[in-house]
């Protein structure tokens, strides 16, 4: 039952209701109760469902202004860093405030950057490859030595 229907069964209930000294006899009083009863007792359900609908929006409209402001600081975290060159055929994001070698910097997993999350790349080996692993359990980088 949509809203206005809800509205319009409580409009009749409400019609009823006034008429009911107006009817003769028991029977038709019971009768008309009963008519009024089942006309609330579907408003009623419709207002419980109308209920749920609004809560159920009300908490999505959250999940997602929790989302924009996730991805508004994403944005800004992202601005901090740029792609660069740390190995032969190897690239992560490198903070451009940088100015050390970028063996000594934070690296920051080209994959995981691109799904907006951050994945720290750690050194696992230097020799005879260096060997980088993302936080996040991406494959390993794999490259002869850093830039």
């Amino acid at each position: 039952m949509e809203p206005l229907a809800a509205f319009a069964a409580i409009s009749k209930a409400i019609d009823i209701a006034k008429n009911l000294t107006l009817l003769k006899g028991p029977a038709e009083r019971n009768a008309g109760l009963a008519e009024l009863q089942k006309l609330l007792i579907d408003a009623h359900g419709v207002a419980m469902s109308l209920q749920n609908q609004n809560a159920s929006l009300l908490d999505r409209n959250q999940e997602l202004e929790q989302e924009v402001v996730r991805l508004k600081d994403w944005s800004q975290q992202r601005a901090l860093y740029a792609l660069r060159q740390i190995g032969q055929g190897a690239f992560a994001y490198v903070a451009h405030t940088a100015v050390q070698s970028v063996r000594d910097v934070e690296k920051l997993c080209p994959k995981c950057f691109g799904e907006d999350k951050i994945g720290i790349l750690s050194t696992e080996q230097e020799f005879p490859d260096v060997i980088l692993q993302c936080t996040n359990g991406c494959r390993p980088m794999k490259f002869v030595h850093f830039v």
